[in-house]
């Protein structure tokens, strides 16, 4: 009973400072109250609230421990845990020179590297959606009649040449 109690009082005596990280356009989808604040690697606090500041801007407010040094510099990213599609949240940067970040300031989000990679995806797919209508386009049945009956000519040219020549070899020796 000792122990509960003395568990339990250090984890509601423990300092802590608050922050807020505002993710603009970037879908926190399996970033969960209770998730981990990772700082440079290291759990130094969790997820406290998430809501809506705006149509594409949801607030995030996290606590960590007293004495995590989050700079004016310092970025928020969102990572997965795993494959199972869970977030949590991870600060990373601040130059030693940089002033600390007042209690109760908001984290700059930083774009993660699945966000980064996410990104890419679209442009590539995008790209590659336009190859594949260009290809529809080339393969369709009119194009390759069209490039049929320009073969069929170019044969049918060849042939009266070869003719042209055979007919006309002893002229031209």
């Amino acid at each position: 009973m000792v122990f509960f109690l003395v568990l339990v009082g250090n984890r509601l005596l423990k300092r802590m400072d608050w922050y807020f990280i505002e993710y603009r356009d970037i879908s926190v989808t399996g970033l969960e109250p209770g998730a981990a604040v990772k700082y440079h690697g290291v759990q130094v606090g969790r997820v406290r609230n998430l809501s809506l500041k705006d149509a594409a801007t949801v607030l995030v407010e996290i606590e960590v421990e007293r004495g995590t040094p989050i700079k004016k510099d310092s970025e928020a990213l969102l990572s997965l845990v795993g494959i199972t599609g869970l977030k949590f949240v991870e600060i990373i940067g601040g130059s030693v020179d940089a002033e600390t970040l007042e209690r109760g300031g908001t984290i700059a989000a930083g774009e993660s590297m699945f966000e980064t990679i996410s990104g890419r995806a679209e442009v590539i797919l995008g790209k590659l959606e336009q190859v594949l209508n260009n290809l529809n386009i080339m393969l369709s049945p009119e194009t390759t009649a069209s490039i049929q009956n320009a073969l069929n000519s170019i044969n049918s040219l060849t042939s009266e040449v070869n003719t042209f020549v055979a007919d006309n070899r002893e002229h031209l020796d």
